[in-house]
């Protein structure tokens, strides 16, 4: 429904307000049917699935104005089992002989790894990994995929969201879900388990939500644990569209009514090495599958990184460690150029293995988008940043006063001018900065609501409430 939204409306208006001709339509209805969730959002992003969606809101509004077909493919990477995933499903395939009818299937914790061997051993099981085999793309059933969806007489938003689910509804979901269903029941997992647990795979894997789905039925209590910062603090649905039995956070109360929860994905504190380079976090390239156009926000984010670039003094300009989103190769070509005629001695770096060295040598972190990393930052208390355009749109109300405390004291900024100020102002002394008692009081206050640190019971305290809320 959310992709749906804007291009409808786009099209919609472009047809009522604009003196067309003539349009040319697109079409290949079975490359436009998704494998899985995960390859729908990754088609947000591609121009010839977005031209043959255009196309068939062209088709439903029906204008009268001259038509012109044409066929288009979508070229798709084949997935491959690559070395590693072989030798996880090797080690999968030995593990399962060990479960018992009744184990916990736990899987995507974040917990660090000697925290996550532990959390097995307070559970008394042993430690098991998930892995769902490859889907692949199997014949479409037009035919039946047209039952699905009854014609709708009136040219409204609603009906054309109807009239585009047998297109839209992935394979997994039909002309794969026996397949799926059989090969699930060869993974030989348990049949009763006590508890499932993720932090991760709830969004994407298939061949989990299936099990889940199929234990649900047996009353098997579902755990969703927190993945990152944004995902349940801007969407309101969060739970709904879930449906767990419980959910754990990493904040305060989030183990339930005075039961604070912890962050999963930090690891022992590390002393700051301060070297005196800004690292800059760069943003995702961002997937296209909002109500607005997402990837429109890329250009304004862009064009405030030039101008903060380009006010920063030049001592400054010289010590900057560039720190490249993993999607950075969907940018335009000369992205990297661009920075570099700026900043002519700024490093760039793509490696993210990298990523937790850099922020521990840093003087100061940036972050250009509203990501986990800035707890994590503020977690090992090395002075941080951030910026981004929208402000605070895209938070639900409650959260609000967190986020106004950070731009009241000046570590958030939406005014890439005043963020260079702020910057040049206190870059002979960072820390001074960041241990003034009201910037200390605010990352306090922000971490105690959202990310609490965890303590050396913290995982044993986890493995108490998972059999709790199981029980």
């Amino acid at each position: 429904i959310a992709i749906s939204f804007n291009r409808y409306h786009k099209i919609k208006r472009a047809i009522e307000n604009k003196d067309i001709s003539s349009v040319f339509l697109f079409e290949n209805v079975e490359e436009f049917i998704p494998l899985n969730n995960f390859e729908l959002n990754k088609l947000c992003n591609d121009n010839n699935w977005n031209a043959i969606f255009y196309s068939h809101v062209i088709n439903f509004l029906k204008p009268k104005l001259k038509e012109k077909i044409n066929k288009i493919e979508i070229n798709r990477k084949k997935k491959k089992l690559s070395l590693k995933n072989s030798v996880k499903k090797y080690i999968f395939s030995i593990l399962t002989l060990f479960y018992k009818k009744k184990d916990p299937v736990i899987t995507s914790t974040y917990l660090p790894f000697f925290e996550n061997l532990k959390l097995f051993f307070y559970l008394k099981q042993i430690p098991t990994i998930w892995f769902a085999p490859i889907l692949e793309r199997d014949k479409i059933n037009l035919k039946n995929r047209k039952l699905l969806s009854p014609n709708q007489a009136e040219k409204n938003f609603e009906n054309f969201v109807k009239s585009l689910i047998p297109f839209s509804i992935p394979i997994c979901h039909i002309e794969l879900f026996k397949e799926m269903n059989e090969k699930l029941r060869l993974l030989k997992l348990p049949e009763n388990p006590k508890f499932i647990y993720t932090t991760n795979n709830y969004e994407y894997d298939e061949y989990f939500k299936l099990y889940v789905a199929l234990k649900k039925e047996n009353k098997t209590k579902y755990i969703i644990g927190q993945h990152g910062n944004i995902s349940w603090i801007e969407d309101i649905f969060f739970e709904n569209q879930h449906s767990a039995d419980h959910y754990l956070y990493w904040g305060k109360d989030g183990f339930g009514k005075n039961e604070n929860g912890f962050n999963f994905k930090l690891k022992r504190k590390f002393q700051n090495k301060s070297k005196g380079y800004l690292l800059i976090l760069d943003s995702p390239f961002g997937t296209n599958n909002k109500i607005f156009n997402r990837i429109d926000e890329n250009y304004e984010k862009e064009d405030s990184l030039k101008i903060l670039l380009t006010n920063l003094e030049k001592n400054i300009k010289e010590n900057i460690i560039f720190k490249l989103h993993s999607s950075f190769d969907l940018r335009e070509r000369d992205y990297i150029e661009k920075l570099k005629k700026i900043c002519p001695k700024i490093k760039i770096e793509t490696n993210n293995k990298k990523t937790s060295e850099l922020v521990q040598n840093s003087k100061c972190v940036l972050h250009l988008y509203d990501s986990t990393g800035i707890l994590e930052t503020m977690s090992y208390n090395v002075p941080t940043l951030c910026m981004w355009q929208n402000e605070f749109n895209h938070i639900q109300k409650k959260y609000h006063n967190l986020y106004f405390a950070l731009k009241k004291n000046e570590i958030f900024f939406n005014e890439p001018l005043a963020l260079s100020e702020h910057i040049n102002k206190n870059w002979n002394d960072v820390q001074k900065w960041w241990l003034k008692e009201n910037i200390q009081s605010c990352k306090k206050f922000l971490l105690n609501e959202l990310s609490i640190f965890p303590d050396k019971n913290s995982t044993f305290k986890l493995s108490k409430k998972l059999l709790e809320l199981s029980s």
